[in-house]
């Protein structure tokens, strides 16, 4: 696994901040809380959908992201 940290410089970052406060602001309920985690967090829909309570640390407000579901 020392393998898989490659360290890059590269950050993809489709919408701009004003970008992303106009879909938080348009969106409701759960959804408006999915997008804003999926935002704060930066992690990736994958990762999302395949995070598991045990890996969520509220009180040191840590999350470990562990596995990621995808098809195939």
């Amino acid at each position: 696994l020392a393998n898989c940290s490659k360290s890059s410089k590269y950050e993809i970052e489709p919408f701009n901040d004003e970008e992303k406060q106009k879909i938080i602001n348009t969106a409701t309920g759960q959804i408006k809380n999915f997008i804003q985690f999926a935002f704060w967090t930066g992690m990736r829909l994958s990762e999302i959908i395949g995070l598991k309570w045990e890996n969520v640390c509220i009180v040191e407000k840590i999350i470990n992201v562990v596995e990621a579901k995808v098809l195939g």
